[in-house]
Order: structure tokens, then C-alpha cells, then sequence
């Protein structure tokens, strides 16, 4: 909180790690800092009178919302970090107590995007924003999360919209070739089964390897 600058550096995936990307001044007194990926999201802690919580758009550097530390205090503000849940675990360095903080972000996810993720509309007007679900990297059951838009209306700065993403267990094949050994000619009867108990399937298709195939339903 000296200079009141933020810095955004490379990490050391990078191929100069600590080189400056990006930096703005911001005078509250900075004294944390963190990212929530999923609303794009920077979170902004102060030591100052009083202590506070900024949230900032790290692209544009727009303030988007503030409120007071939830310990009431004055210079004594220090880290912060979002858990997975989208919430803000904040302290407090006179009290030497954390606070977890509901922000109304929603989860941390890497399933969840949108596009546009920033614009105008001219008044009256509308947008169509996308959201896609990418369930590649998810278990089945039903998933949670929420769509964050930041707004520069007085009555709605911030308005969240719930998404929940079911995925179903995908089907399992399972096959059996009797006998497995033998001397030619050998006959082979072959057996394949399908289970599916939650995605329902029209048909199944395999291949012998021999150019021949076969299609149906077990």
C-alpha cells in the first residue's frame, strides 16, 4: 500500500517470469489481492479509514462495486482470497480474525464461460449472451454455478444468474467373444451388451474387424 499501484506480472510458466503486463494506480491503500477466473473478477482489500472491499474489472480497471471490511475497522485491512465457492476470505490484522465474505460471484469453475463478456446496449435495447457448458472435464450429477454481469445501473450494478448443468453417466459397452480359443475354423459367438441407465440410445454399432458390422440393441 505504499505506492498504491497493482502490478500484473508473468508467472513462471511464462517465458520472463516477473515481466510487468499490466499496472494501474489505485489510492485505497492496497493491502490484497485475488482473482476470481470464473467473473473475471479482482478483488481489492485496503488499509485505510475505513478498511474496504473493492471489486475491479482487471482489463478496463473500472471499479464495479465496494463495501466496508466486515470488521468495521480502520488500518487494518490485509490479505484476501476467494475459496472455491466464490467467496472471500478476508482479515483483519487488530481483531486477528478472518472473515469469509458472500459475494454473490458464484463458484470458481472452469466449465462455465460466456461471450460477450463485456459491451453496450443503447437504452431499450437487448444483447444475446451465450453461455456454454463444457461437461468434458466433469463427473455425472448435477453441476452449479452462476452467470455474473456487472452493470453501470444504479438500482442493479450487479446482476447474477443461476446455471445448473446436468450430465449424465455416459454408457458403458462391455463385449464377450465364446469360445475365446480354438483351431480354425473356429465358431465364434459374439455378444454385446449396453448400459445405459441414463442417456437413452436409438442403437449400438460394432465392427469385426473383418469389414462386416453389425447394429442393434441389447
Amino acid at each position: 500500500w505504499v505506492d498504491d499501484q497493482i502490478y500484473k506480472i508473468k508467472g513462471e510458466s511464462w517465458d520472463n517470469p516477473g515481466e510487468v503486463l499490466d499496472q494501474w494506480e489505485m489510492q485505497v491503500g492496497v493491502a490484497g489481492l485475488a482473482y476470481h477466473p470464473t467473473a473475471n473478477v479482482l478483488a481489492v482489500t485496503s488499509n485505510g479509514i475505513p478498511d474496504m472491499i473493492y471489486f475491479v474489472d482487471p482489463v478496463s480497471h473500472a471499479m464495479l462495486a465496494q463495501f466496508p471490511h466486515p470488521a468495521g475497522r480502520a488500518n487494518s485491512g490485509a490479505g484476501c482470497e476467494f475459496d472455491e465457492t466464490g467467496n472471500l476470505w478476508v482479515a483483519s490484522q487488530k481483531d486477528n480474525m478472518a472473515y469469509l465474505v458472500e459475494t454473490g460471484l458464484g463458484p470458481i469453475v472452469d466449465w462455465l464461460t460466456w461471450r460477450p463478456a463485456s459491451g453496450s446496449i443503447p437504452a431499450g435495447g437487448s444483447c444475446t449472451i451465450t453461455v456454454t457448458a463444457d461437461a468434458s472435464r466433469l463427473g455425472p450429477g448435477t453441476h452449479h454455478s452462476r452467470v455474473t454481469v456487472f452493470t453501470n445501473d444504479i438500482e442493479y450494478p450487479m446482476i447474477t444468474v443461476p446455471v445448473s448443468f446436468d450430465v449424465k453417466r455416459i454408457p458403458v459397452i462391455t463385449a464377450t467373444a465364446t469360445p475365446m480359443v480354438g483351431e480354425p475354423p473356429l465358431a465364434v459367438t459374439f455378444h454385446a451388451e449396453v448400459n445405459s441407465p441414463e442417456t437413452l440410445l436409438a442403437s449400438c454399432g460394432w465392427s469385426f474387424g473383418d469389414g462386416a458390422g453389425a447394429v442393434g440393441l441389447d
